[in-house]
């Protein structure tokens, strides 16, 4: 006599043997994307740390939190907007934000351009 199909059993055994397959493929996979998260994360802090350190070559000294006095007036800008033109970020700034004279001449003065923190 000639067997034509799988039995019923035969089935099963294999849809276990795939269950406990992919159970065991999945740690593994797990832990690969944590590896890149990590790896990732280390990348931006290190990123982070040569923005600073390019800053300090410019201007002399780290980015401030708060008010900074350039000229006759304030900026109130946070360390994040600062080191945007270190990170090659330059486009998430509006043009002139940092400018002094730009802050003046639309008619801010020292007192109200100062922001407090």
């Amino acid at each position: 006599m000639v067997r034509r199909a799988f039995a019923l059993v035969e089935l099963l055994v294999v849809i276990a043997i795939i269950g406990v397959l992919i159970a065991l493929l999945l740690p593994a996979i797990q832990a690969a994307r944590e590896a890149a998260q990590q790896s990732q994360c280390l990348n931006n802090l290190h990123q982070l740390g040569i923005a600073v350190q390019n800053y300090h070559d410019t201007y002399k000294f780290i980015p401030t939190a708060g008010d900074v006095a350039v000229g006759n007036a304030f900026t109130a800008y946070s360390v994040q907007a600062r080191l945007l033109p270190f990170l090659e970020e330059s486009s998430l700034i509006p043009k002139g934000i940092f400018e002094c004279s730009n802050r003046i001449s639309a008619g801010c003065s020292a007192a109200a351009s100062r922001s407090t923190v």
